[in-house]
Formats: C-alpha cells, structure tokens, sequence
C-alpha cells in the first residue's frame, strides 16, 4: 500500500470492493483473503478484519494453514521457506517502523515481528484476513474518527 494512501478512504473502497467480489464468487458472507508481505501490508489489511492470522500462529484452523500454504506455495515458489514460515521478497520495506494507534494493530504487529524479526533485511510472512461487512464498516468508521 503506497504512503500517500494509508489512512486514506480509498482503502475502504478496495477491501468493499475485494469483499464483494469474493463474496460474490463464493456466494457466502464469509470472506477471507490470503496475501504475503511487510507489516504495512497486514495492518492495512487488518484494519478491515475481524481475524489475521499467520502461520506461526497457536490457534490457527488447519484450513487457514492449508490456504496459506497453498497461497505461498503458489505465487511465491522458492521464495517461501515454508518450515520457517516467511518469504524472501522481491523487494525491502521502504519505509522504517511505525508503532500502530490501535491495540488490536499493535498486536499483530508485535506477533509479526516476534514471528519475523528480519522483516526489515526483506522477509514477509504470509497472511490471511477475515473479512465481514460488519469489519469493513468498523475499518470505515476509523478512518472517518482519524
């Protein structure tokens, strides 16, 4: 997610967008979304969620590591170290750390950091997002109360 754009109603416009889309397709409510990437990357994510989950993670469903996995497996081919659980990316992160406002954010921050403490020499972690109206609202409503 570009600078410029973070906290920035537009977000919201794209994860409504993801969400219906996905919805639609899967004809059901319950929406997750599986991507790979930096901190920035998950909390702009997360900010729309009701659940984001890593590999690494305790209480993690099977199905949410398969779709990991998958994913990974996947787009991100060699990449993945898949028994460590992080992504070498095409990329490094260009922008330095940023504590987030929210507890909720600052949690899975410090998860994504306990589980990827190189992140910033260019290592991801996947991720998946759930994604509900009624998160997508509250995404919305913090954006509006910024």
């Amino acid at each position: 997610v570009k600078p410029s754009l973070r906290g920035h109603l537009v977000l919201t416009e794209v994860a409504l967008g993801c969400y219906i889309r996905a919805a639609l397709h899967a004809r059901c409510r319950r929406v997750v979304i599986v991507g790979h990437g930096y901190p920035a990357s998950v909390l702009s994510g997360g900010r729309f969620s009701q659940r984001v989950r890593f590999l690494q993670d305790p209480d993690l469903e099977p199905w949410e590591r398969d779709a990991m996995h998958h994913f990974a497996e996947r787009f991100c081919g060699a990449s993945f170290n898949r028994g460590r659980g992080i992504v070498r990316m095409r990329t490094r992160p260009v922008e330095p750390r940023r504590v987030p406002r929210s507890p909720i954010a600052r949690d899975t921050l410090a998860r994504f950091e306990t589980y990827n403490p190189d992140w910033e020499r260019g290592y991801g972690l996947p991720y998946i997002v759930h994604m509900s109206p009624g998160s997508i609202a509250r995404g919305a409503l913090q954006l509006t109360a910024a």
